[in-house]
């Protein structure tokens, strides 16, 4: 089961391509080995095809030319990571900029060297000076892979001294493809444009992008006084900008309860029980967890509470499990009680937490939820992992920007 991650070197135009088991926690399987289908592209010669590496063979040679890049797995036609050395990352970011590569090629690079840094395997700031390339990127699944990786260390290092000036770093990188789509929809937009601009507008919101925030916050107060002012598309991310950052959170918890209470769509619900844990104020926060366990939100959407509550690592929505276990396990299935654990776990991000979560369980039945908890456990130690080990590299690469 798994499959590789193949290690390339070069020595002039001879690259060498080694493979082993890719794990994401960055230990080691050199004995797992796969039949690989080889290709790769060069700026001269484009996309070569250089066969089947079997499994039996250690290693493969590739005479590549003496261009400068090689990217490996052109178009991504085999399931295998690509990992390169430093050099040949950097060499990469000229045709990635350029838009010398296509789509495919642009996101499995990306996608690769951030999963490669999760696991250990490239430096974290080699990933983060390797995502200047795509400041000029047009296509949303770029910008979507970009952001779904930059958002784990968003979560990850918020509380360091040193964030607001990673943010400033995402809000430059995403300024560009802000001022293309705009806020408002377009006659030319495309299928994927109001998904496009509502990610975007997200991740400059959790950089704290003070345009950004104060128009989130101008269309919410526009939508109190006429509701249909906001567009569908927007609504969500505005909801949830603006309950982070209102000095005046208790009319907009109470607005956002009446919008759901009055609402026949099922979406605009799901857009307000998003929005409605994300106010700071533990009090605002444990009135939404009481009002939706108290009946006013149906068992299948009630996990979006407690995601809400707990999408900015507080603590709230776990405690109250704990205190409202055995009433929340009489009330709703295992499944609806795993799903609830598990959202409100899920931003936890140290080895502490993850031990008192597995305390908390011993002798209370998990059967129906255990794979997705293992896996949620998992995840909060990779990202303690990660905390520990990039933490003070990044202090000093965000000095130099």
């Amino acid at each position: 089961m798994g499959f590789p991650v193949v290690t390339v070197t070069k020595d002039g135009s001879i690259v060498t391509l080694e493979q082993q088991r890719f794990l994401a926690n960055g230990s080691s399987d050199a004995v797992s080995k796969w039949d690989v289908p080889i290709t790769f592209t060069t700026p001269t010669n484009g996309v070569q095809n250089a066969g089947i590496w079997t499994a039996s063979q250690p290693s493969i040679a590739l005479d590549v030319g003496a261009d400068p890049w090689v990217k490996v797995n052109a178009a991504q036609t085999g399931f295998y990571l690509v990992n390169y050395p430093s050099e040949l990352w950097t060499a990469l970011k000229a045709p990635v900029a350029a838009l010398a590569l296509d789509t495919v090629d642009r996101v499995s690079l990306l996608h690769s060297i951030f999963v490669l840094a999760r696991a250990g395997l490239v430096l974290t700031t080699d990933a983060l000076q390797f995502s200047q390339a795509y400041a000029n990127e047009p296509e949303y699944l770029v910008w979507k892979e970009l952001s779904e990786n930059l958002a784990v260390y968003l979560r990850l290092f918020k509380h360091e001294s040193w964030f607001p000036s990673f943010q400033a770093y995402i809000q430059q990188l995403y300024a560009a493809v802000m001022s293309q789509l705009t806020w408002d929809a377009r006659p030319t937009d495309q299928d994927l444009t109001s998904n496009f601009r509502r990610d975007v507008i997200a991740m400059l919101a959790a950089a704290n992008d003070p345009a950004v925030v104060a128009e989130a916050s101008a269309r919410f107060h526009a939508a109190v006084a006429a509701p249909a002012s906001l567009s569908a598309d927007l609504r969500s991310i505005v909801y949830s900008i603006h309950v982070r950052k209102t000095s005046e959170p208790d009319a907009a918890f109470a607005h956002l309860l009446n919008v759901y209470e009055t609402s026949d769509f099922i979406e605009e619900k799901l857009h307000v029980l998003g929005a409605l844990g994300r106010f700071p104020s533990v009090q605002l926060k444990t009135r939404a967890l009481e009002w939706a366990v108290a009946g006013g939100v149906r068992s299948q959407d009630i996990h979006s509470v407690f995601g809400s509550v707990a999408a900015d690592g507080s603590t709230v929505a776990w405690e109250y499990v704990q205190a409202k276990w055995d009433a929340l396990s009489a009330q709703y299935s295992q499944i609806v009680v795993g799903r609830i654990l598990c959202v409100s776990i899920a931003n936890f991000q140290t080895e502490q937490a993850a031990a008192a979560v597995e305390a908390f369980l011993v002798g209370r039945p998990q059967g129906a939820f255990a794979r997705p908890l293992a896996s949620v456990l998992e995840n909060i130690r990779t990202g303690a992992a990660m905390y520990a080990r990039d933490v003070t590299p990044l202090a000093a690469w965000i000095q130099t920007l």
